[in-house]
């Protein structure tokens, strides 16, 4: 422990699980002044675990019922005696249930809440009741079937209840090869060498780019309807940081000064796509010219100057 900077905590300081978690995350602790009866109680207190409540173990019965259906190892009598078991599980937790409905009822009247709470509360009992006794009328089909494919029939039936009504799960399964805020996948080729492959992705017709849509400006027309609110806008390569902002500041605003500042102050650096976004190449002062477009844009955005991608193939003559 030389050399170490060893936290000073007395086991009177423990007050809640939360700091017991975090001690025991691996930091070396040493205690000072510990009494044997107080470490046994904080260690107590370590493992102790809240009892689950009524909710908790009626959804877990459901869980296993689900469980039984789906197996298909067992023979259709131990089925039975296992449903059956689960069935008088349920009876005695809905006892549970229905007083906890009691109460809560209880209290929205003594709180004098307004009646369509109340009466949403009943409603959602109703829809207990409903389910419930629909899962008890499976459960005694199943019990009372003759055969096997009777009682597959009720048991199919109990298995698309239970799915039906079963509680949507708040965790979102992640792709970890498409996360969000993730680059596009660059599409390798070879680099083209001829002039001959250059001029095969080159459009056949030559002078197709006359019927593209192109954008003029005359010297006193007027920018409406050419410009979009998503020239101004914040994008994952285009981010307007506290440091551009006061950057673009400092430049006037002015889309010269901000042209010349990114020409003359920045160097080139070879590597393919968006990699380091307008923050990091703002830092380096260096990036390819996908990233050094990315800060430009931001500084004109922040400026206040709409400001676009533009993509072109230039020929060496």
């Amino acid at each position: 422990m030389e050399g170490k900077d060893v936290p000073q905590i007395r086991t009177s300081d423990i007050r809640s699980s939360s700091l017991l978690f975090y001690l025991d995350i691996g930091r070396p602790v040493q205690h000072c002044q510990c009494r044997p009866d107080r470490a046994k109680k904080a260690k107590a207190h370590k493992v102790e675990k809240k009892p689950e409540g009524s909710e908790e173990r009626f959804a877990k019965a459901t869980e296993e019922v689900e469980e039984i259906l789906s197996d298909k190892k067992e023979d259709l009598q131990t089925k039975k005696g296992r449903l059956r078991s689960k069935k008088a599980e349920i009876d005695s937790l809905d006892m549970e249930v229905r007083q906890q409905f009691a109460e809560t009822e209880k209290k929205l009247k003594d709180a004098k809440l307004p009646p369509e709470i109340l009466e949403r509360h009943r409603k959602f009992v109703k829809h207990y009741d409903d389910n419930l006794a629909e899962l008890k009328g499976n459960i005694d089909r199943i019990e009372k079937a003759k055969d096997e494919p009777e009682a597959e029939v009720g048991m199919e039936k109990a298995r698309q209840h239970l799915e039906r009504t079963k509680a949507p799960s708040r965790h979102q399964k992640l792709d970890p090869n498409n996360l969000p805020h993730r680059q596009p996948k660059v599409i390798k080729r070879e680099p083209r060498m001829k002039k001959e492959e250059f001029e095969k992705d080159l459009k056949k017709d030559k002078h197709a780019w006359k019927k593209q849509k192109r954008v003029l400006l005359a010297s006193t027309g007027t920018t409406a309807g050419l410009l979009t609110p998503d020239d101004l806008a914040e994008t994952i390569e285009v981010q307007l940081t506290p440091e551009i902002r006061a950057k673009a500041l400092e430049l006037g605003n002015n889309p010269v000064k901000i042209y010349e500042w990114v020409r003359n102050n920045f160097k080139f650096e070879a590597y393919y796509g968006s990699l380091k976004g307008t923050q990091q190449t703002f830092l380096e002062k260096s990036g390819n010219d996908y990233d050094q477009a990315s800060l430009l844009i931001a500084l004109l955005r922040a400026a206040n100057i709409p400001a676009k991608y533009a993509m072109a193939l230039l020929s060496c003559r």
